[in-house]
């Protein structure tokens, strides 16, 4: 029996050994386990843990929600920057709504929780912003929205702003070619590679997020140009951009603490880039304006 028992030892001790030989040349590995590792590791290079950067962009949702239900009681929804902020949101619950449904479809997420929030998503867009969208008198004429779209985008380069206008017109650009390279949409290539499974979901649900805060900042850039920075809708997004900033250099800082990521350079370039953008952000927040009592 000991006999026995000391071979039985020796051969777990062998198969251990060759599957850690096979784990160093990356073979019997599950590719999505070894490409969820990688992706996991390459966003923490670059400061992000997908999903807790998708949780923050919420901080988005519920501020220009908030406003708007201000704007609904006020009788102000006609306004060109609530309807845009309508759709805004109606694109990024529906566009979030797709990650989950294939998540559950494909068996990479739990199929009831990601099966209910597609639902809570789909029905938020449904029910609230695209009908309020639509009764303030949003356009559905296709080459209308599209000609606007093209205006807003040739807008962003209008020469003769100052160093707001410029910030908001980078970050604008930034948050665009970042939201898309995640999505690995027609116009950028997938900035993750072959990556598949439940961390190409999370990419996608933090592209779908960075197009939202993009969208927002066109916002702000359209009411530095219309000298409205001082209104409370704006007050409130600039407000809620700067502290999504520092929310994701907190997440960039925390990837150092948490065994993602090792390289400390990293982390502090992102740390120190969100904390001046928030810092952006939070003084047209709460910096005085002309007129202001």
């Amino acid at each position: 029996m000991v006999l026995l028992a000391q071979e039985y030892a020796d051969l777990i001790n062998n198969v251990a050994h060759h599957q850690e030989l096979l784990l160093g040349y990356n073979l019997g590995v599950d590719a999505d386990a070894r490409n969820k590792e990688m992706v996991a590791k390459t966003a923490a290079r670059v400061g992000f843990a997908l999903p807790d950067v998708y949780g923050v962009y919420w901080l988005l949702v519920a501020t220009a929600a908030y406003r708007l239900s201000q704007a609904a009681d006020a009788g102000n929804l006609s306004s060109p920057t609530y309807q845009r902020l309508n759709a805004f949101l109606a694109l990024f619950s529906l566009g979030s709504t797709v990650p989950f449904l294939q998540g559950a479809v494909s068996g990479e997420l739990s199929a009831a929780p990601a099966a209910a929030a597609a639902a809570l998503l789909t029905a938020s867009a449904v029910s609230t912003y695209i009908p309020t969208y639509l009764r303030s008198g949003g356009s559905t004429d296709v080459a209308e929205i599209a000609a606007g779209v093209g205006d807003g985008l040739k807008a962003t380069f209008r020469a003769g702003r100052g160093l707001t206008g410029a910030f908001y017109s980078l970050s604008f650009w930034e948050c665009l070619v970042l939201g898309l390279a995640l999505l690995g949409g027609p116009i950028l290539p997938t900035v993750a590679g072959d990556i598949s499974g439940s961390t190409l979901l999370a990419k996608d649900l933090v592209g779908v997020g960075t197009l939202l805060y993009g969208a927002l900042v066109w916002l702000l850039l359209d009411a530095d140009d219309r000298g409205r920075l001082g209104g409370s809708t704006f007050r409130a997004l600039n407000g809620a951009c700067g502290a999504v900033s520092l929310a994701v250099g907190v997440v960039a800082l925390a990837g150092q603490y948490n065994g993602i990521d090792t390289n400390l350079t990293n982390q502090a370039v992102v740390l120190v880039s969100c904390l001046l953008t928030a810092k952006v952000y939070g003084w047209q927040a709460f910096r005085p304006f002309k007129g202001d009592e």
